[in-house]
């Protein structure tokens, strides 16, 4: 319940920003809570898509660089904790 808690107020606070907020990540366990939060922020009156990405485990630091380097990303992405 907790992460559910914190993944639905980092989503608010895009969604004040933004209509549409696109979420990457290597844990494809996660798409169906972010279809709780989706579900939660419409319920509150806010028209808001989510649309999560989940890559393999194996690709995403590749795909997060990539992304980090052209500026092509999404407006949320999962962190796994960085050498140094």
């Amino acid at each position: 319940m907790r992460k559910l808690l914190v993944l639905f107020v980092v989503a608010l606070c895009v969604v004040l920003l933004a209509g549409e907020v696109s979420i990457w990540s290597w844990r494809s366990q996660d798409a169906d809570v972010w279809k709780q939060v989706e579900q939660e922020l419409r319920k509150m009156g806010k028209d808001i898509k989510i649309n999560f990405t989940a890559f393999a485990p194996t690709e995403y630091d590749a795909k997060i660089t990539v992304a980090l380097q052209t500026g092509t990303g999404p407006d949320i992405v999962y962190s796994r904790k960085l050498p140094g």
